[in-house]
């Protein structure tokens, strides 16, 4: 299961100075919000290539809360291009069991006013959520 912070923590289509809609108001929000999702992998960009206060939040949250310990980088050989792009990816693993408190995260799509429902449950396809 992969979910982008991108959608999990804000959505932001144009860029942060535009249009962000954050869901997680600050870093204590942010780690109960991966605590109660118990993702048992994290990969995250080493760059802060969208420049939002969440992708800090994240990397702390996974370097100092002892949920998480980093175990690979992995680099991607790209050729610089004129847009932002990460070139190396941090992969951390859950340190210890976690019990996941959520069967399903509801990722909110502000321009549509809906949002999609992604179940937790391996092989289970998106649906649409509440509106």
């Amino acid at each position: 299961m992969v979910i982008r912070g991108s959608k999990l923590l804000y959505t932001c289509t144009a860029g942060p100075d535009l249009d962000l809609v954050s869901y997680a108001d600050d870093e204590a929000q942010l780690a109960a919000t991966m605590r109660r999702l118990a993702f048992p992998y994290v990969f995250v960009e080493r760059e802060d290539v969208v420049g939002t206060p969440h992708d800090g939040w994240l990397r702390n949250y996974l370097a100092n809360s002892g949920d998480y310990r980093r175990f690979a980088r992995h680099e991607f050989p790209v050729q610089q291009r004129s847009c932002r792009m990460a070139t190396a990816v941090d992969v951390y693993e859950l340190t210890r069991p976690m019990p996941r408190t959520v069967a399903f995260v509801d990722l909110p799509m502000p321009r549509t006013g809906r949002s999609i429902r992604v179940s937790l449950e391996a092989g289970s396809p998106p649906t649409d959520g509440p509106s």
